[in-house]
């Protein structure tokens, strides 16, 4: 998972408006996090919104508000794109995140199933 969230993220640094990485620095100028945004299609009602491809906070910086920094200037980038909504995915075992999320005012919005077929 590590090789494609790196392919991905550097694919949107690269790229043009439609995803933007956003980068996280403390006071002493170090990075601690970064969120990759992307332009995406619902798939039922075909409205473009934003969506968070990856959200990382370094271990330096967890617990002092880094991820939900990200979250807001992932939410002001969505806002100027004049974007009603933004989405995420996250594994259902990431309990830390998902309280984030939870703070943040997500919600479920849908639950993806998954047979791992032998």
């Amino acid at each position: 998972m590590n090789e494609a969230e790196a392919t991905a993220t550097a694919a949107a640094i690269a790229s043009g408006p439609e995803r933007i990485v956003l980068v996280a620095i403390d006071d002493d100028g170090a990075r601690v996090g970064f969120v990759h945004v992307e332009t995406a299609v619902d798939f039922f009602t075909h409205e473009s919104h934003g969506h968070i491809s990856t959200l990382i906070v370094a271990s330096g910086g967890e617990g002092r508000g880094v991820g939900r920094a990200l979250l807001d200037a992932a939410e002001r980038w969505c806002r100027a794109r004049a974007y009603r909504l933004l989405t995420l995915n996250v594994f259902e075992a990431n309990a830390a995140a998902r309280r984030l999320y939870d703070r943040a005012g997500y919600r479920v919005d849908t639950i993806k199933y998954l047979k791992e077929l032998s």
